[in-house]
């Protein structure tokens, strides 16, 4: 593989952990393998006190004469030199080459023969390649070859013909076996140069990588109980000399398996978004489900589903915010599976993952290429919010809350933005463009009729636009039976909402929510427990008789809300200024409305006034 070092580093570089394990069982699964294996290599475990992975599959193998030109070439397109068959491509030996410079044996099986290849850098030239070895042929000469029988190799301290993993299994399939940056390598654990080396990361990692794993299919893994080397024992026996377990083989199923299966209790769904061009399933797990079992994450995560892969998977609350799923108690019983639309070469538009298969990217049909619009989608499920996860945010909505209840005050908020709280809706029209269906009750739209043009008097004239009545409001649906228009409407004013810290980010005071279930106008989240809050609430208990000091932190804290409703609503006065996205992103992130809400001296005197009007302070 003359002059490849270079860009195997550098995919190696651009890769994630264990990207190593996806590669394999992907490339196990194009050749139909239906069992596949990742173990260790007992004999050298025995006879070294080296753990080395094995890597095993049953599917169609590599026939001798191809296998030098498949795992010694590279295309100038990224794929494999010849017409073969897609196992193990690029993507595999990138991932493993440059922490395996020792070596990765290669075992095929096919049709009753064995023939093996060792791929290893260069020393001298740092060039990856083919190891040489000497063969006796049929005529007991020696010759130098890069194909080879499976041999009796004691010197690492294994006989090569024996690694077949299945003694009651057809010896049909590929074996991997890795052997590290030397002879006493212990690569079981994986690259420990990355976030790898834990016993149980395999089967967790396809769990959550890989959505569904065929019912008539085998992949297990091999795990040890425990982390120190001493305790794994060789093989023989599962069991130590005290009966603890050392080491067991785990089935892997797939993340569906874990969201559907195991809870037969689970809500679930799908949402159309984008005009069907993706789809959200959701699953709403009980009360008191565990988000994690042993080797798998059963709830409370967002991802995107490609192609049979999880992307993008994330656990962190701010993931939920989009989707309009803020309480924490719901958040760890839900879990948002995206589907966006495979790219259609012809249409121009839909996602396709990158080039190291670690993320996905998306193609708008404007010959543009970027990040899901993973926003957008978010925002319109929470419009469709199901009714199991409303009712669950209902049901588990914290105790204390609180919104403008001072109606003076919220009249001048809205005397001074209200006009510019303007939120784009879809609303029924007569020449509507957006197919969808009614959300929310009104009028039917005004009826255009052609008049014939009088000549009016002068004078102050009067005009009348848009929808008679109350406007009916409506979302995309591309079965819905009405027409709807986008436009720029005048909703209330948001609210606020006081909840727990483990709502927020660490540290932050405050979260702009648009779309949380219950308050159709946007709600800003207080984070009632934070230490700015708690010491400011000190320090005016201080101030007044102990019998007030519960209303005193209700004001306190409600005065920090007010405050962020109003930096929400005066944020409204820069759309045409800056952009959209910046408002909504940047300027409204949880850090901006975090150092909004620093400094002392415009809350106080907030708080003081409505103090002053409820209670006689302490001489």
């Amino acid at each position: 593989m003359t002059g490849v070092q270079h860009f195997i580093n550098r995919a190696y570089g651009e890769s994630a952990a264990y990207q190593w394990v996806r590669e394999a069982y992907i490339n196990a699964d194009e050749a139909q393998a239906t069992t596949v294996y990742f173990g260790v290599e007992w004999q050298a475990a025995r006879s070294k006190g080296v753990y080395r992975r094995l890597i095993a599959d049953n599917g169609i193998s590599i026939a001798s004469d191809e296998l030098p030109k498949f795992f010694n070439t590279f295309g100038g397109s990224g794929k494999p030199i010849g017409d073969v068959h897609e196992n193990f491509g690029v993507g595999f030996k990138t991932s493993v080459l440059p922490w395996n410079t020792y070596g990765v044996a290669v075992i095929a099986y096919q049709d009753g023969e064995a023939a093996m290849i060792w791929v290893h850098r260069d020393p001298k030239t740092g060039e990856y390649g083919l190891r040489i070895e000497e063969v006796l042929d049929e005529n007991g000469e020696i010759s130098l070859e890069s194909v080879y029988e499976p041999y009796d190799d004691p010197e690492h301290g294994c006989n090569w013909a024996e690694v077949w993993p299945w003694p009651d299994k057809p010896r049909q399939g590929v074996v991997i076996v890795l052997m590290g940056d030397g002879p006493d390598s212990d690569t079981f654990l994986g690259d420990v140069t990355r976030e790898e080396g834990k016993i149980d990361a395999i089967p967790r990692f396809l769990n959550g990588r890989i959505w569904q794993i065929p019912d008539n299919h085998q992949v297990t893994a091999l795990d040890f109980k425990r982390m120190e080397k001493t305790e794994w024992g060789v093989g023989d026996s599962q069991y130590g000399p005290e009966g603890a377990r050392r080491w067991q083989n785990r089935n892997i199923y797939g993340q569906k398996y874990y969201l559907e299966k195991v809870d037969e209790h689970v809500d679930s769904g799908v949402v159309e978004v984008d005009g069907g061009r993706a789809k959200i399933l959701w699953y709403l797990h009980p009360e008191g489900t565990t988000e994690y079992v042993t080797v798998a994450h059963q709830t409370g995560f967002v991802a995107t589903l490609y192609k049979n892969e999880l992307y993008d998977r994330s656990t962190h609350h701010a993931a939920f915010w989009p989707f309009g799923v803020t309480e924490p108690l719901v958040r760890k019983r839900v879990s948002l599976i995206v589907v966006p639309t495979e790219f259609d070469k012809q249409a121009g538009y839909g996602a396709y993952p990158n080039s190291t298969r670690s993320t996905l990217l998306y193609a708008d049909g404007a010959a543009r290429a970027g990040d899901l619009p993973i926003r957008e989608w978010a925002s319109e499920f929470a419009d469709k919010m199901p009714q199991e996860i409303i009712d669950g945010i209902r049901a588990q909505r914290a105790k204390q809350s609180g919104t403008i209840t001072d109606e003076a005050w919220r009249k001048k908020l809205a005397d001074r933005f209200g006009a510019r709280w303007r939120s784009p809706r879809l609303r029924v029209s007569i020449d509507g463009s957006i197919r969808g269906i009614v959300v929310q009750s009104g009028d039917q739209p005004r009826t255009v009729r052609t008049k014939l043009k009088i000549k009016r008097r002068r004078g102050r004239s009067r005009t009348r636009t848009g929808l008679g009545g109350i406007p009916a409001i409506g979302v995309a649906d591309p079965e819905g039976d009405v027409k709807l228009k986008q436009r720029k409407v005048g909703v209330a004013l948001p609210e606020f909402d006081l909840r727990r810290s483990d709502s927020f980010s660490p540290g932050m005071l405050a979260l702009w929510s648009p779309k949380e279930p219950g308050y159709p106008n946007g709600c800003v989240l207080i984070n009632a427990d934070h230490p700015v809050i708690s010491e400011e609430i000190l320090e005016w208990q201080k101030q007044y008789p102990q019998a007030h000091a519960d209303v005193v932190a209700k004001e306190v804290a409600e005065a920090y809300g007010q405050v962020a409703v109003a930096h929400i609503a005066h944020s409204e006065h820069l759309r045409g200024v800056v952009s959209s996205d910046k408002i909504d992103n940047d300027l409204r992130s949880e850090e901006a409305l975090t150092m909004a809400l620093l400094g002392l001296w415009p809350l106080e005197a907030i708080i003081r006034a409505r103090l002053a009007a409820k209670f006689p302070r302490v001489a």
